[in-house]
C-alpha cells in the first residue's frame, strides 16, 4: 500500500512540473511596440503594375493638400476627425512638411470609420466647406486640437467663425450636402485600397515605388520611410 501511494505521489508532483514548465516557456502573444512597426512597401519595378491602379484611386485633384505637384514624394493620409489616432498623427506629419519642404506634397483624404459615421462625417464636410474658402487646414487644426471637446453641430459653427471664415456662406454649403457624396468617393476609394482603419498613409515617389503605412507612429519611423524612398528611387 505504502509504495502504491509513493508511485502516485511521484506521478502528481511530475504532472505538476511539467504543467508548470509548460506556462513558463510557452510563447506569448505580445503585441508589437511602435518602435517595431513593419511598413507594407514595394519597391520593385515589376510589382508596379499591381499598384498602379491604387495609385489613380489614392490621388485625386480635388482633396485638400500642402506642396506643389512636382514634389519628390506624395504622402496622401486617410483620416478621421474623431480618431484619437488620427489627432495624435496631424502634429508629426506638419514637422514633416516643414522639414523636407518642396520635397513633399501632402493630401488629406476623409475616411470616417463606420462607428462615428454620423459625426465624424459631418465634419468632414464641414472642413471641405472650409476648404470653399481657403480654409481647410484652419478647421482641420482646430478640429483636431477640440476632438475630446467636441459636442455636436453648435462647436462646427464655432470652428467656423473662430477661424475667420464667412459663416453665412459655410452654413449653406453645409445645410446642402454639397460635400457628402465626396466624402463618400474617399470612403470607397479606401476600402478599395484595403484601409482598415485610421489613420492610413500611403507614400509614392515619382518612379511609383510606395509604403503603406498603418496607424499613428513616432516621428523617426516616417521619416525612415521617408528617406528610404528618396535613397532608393530614381528621382533626378
Amino acid at each position: 500500500m505504502f509504495k502504491k501511494y509513493f508511485w502516485l505521489k511521484l506521478i502528481i508532483i511530475a504532472i505538476v512540473l511539467i504543467v508548470i514548465a509548460t506556462i513558463f516557456t510557452s510563447p506569448k502573444n505580445n503585441v508589437p511596440k511602435n518602435d517595431k512597426i513593419n511598413f507594407t512597401a514595394n519597391s520593385s519595378n515589376k510589382q508596379s503594375s499591381t499598384i498602379t491602379n491604387d495609385y489613380s484611386l489614392a490621388l485625386n485633384d480635388y482633396s485638400p493638400h500642402i506642396g506643389e505637384n512636382n514634389a519628390d514624394i506624395i504622402i496622401i493620409e486617410f483620416a478621421d476627425f474623431q480618431c484619437s489616432a488620427s489627432k495624435e498623427a496631424f502634429p508629426i506629419i506638419r514637422e514633416l512638411i516643414s522639414e523636407y519642404g518642396n520635397k513633399i506634397k501632402y493630401i488629406y483624404r476623409h475616411f470616417p470609420l463606420a462607428d462615428r459615421a454620423d459625426v465624424s462625417g459631418k465634419i468632414a464636410e464641414a472642413s471641405m466647406c472650409a476648404n470653399d474658402q481657403g480654409k481647410f487646414f484652419n478647421f482641420h487644426d482646430k478640429a483636431f486640437q477640440n476632438q475630446d471637446n467636441f459636442s455636436g453641430l453648435s462647436d462646427i459653427y464655432l470652428y467656423a467663425k473662430q477661424i475667420g471664415i464667412n459663416t453665412e456662406q459655410f452654413t449653406k454649403c453645409l445645410g446642402s450636402g454639397k460635400y457628402i457624396n465626396l466624402i463618400k468617393k474617399d470612403t470607397s476609394d479606401g476600402a478599395k485600397l484595403g484601409i482598415r482603419g485610421t489613420p492610413t498613409w500611403f507614400l509614392f515617389t515619382k518612379d511609383h515605388k510606395w509604403y503603406k503605412i498603418e496607424g499613428a507612429i513616432p516621428k523617426n519611423l516616417f521619416k525612415q520611410a521617408i528617406d528610404d524612398l528618396l535613397k532608393n528611387s530614381q528621382i533626378k
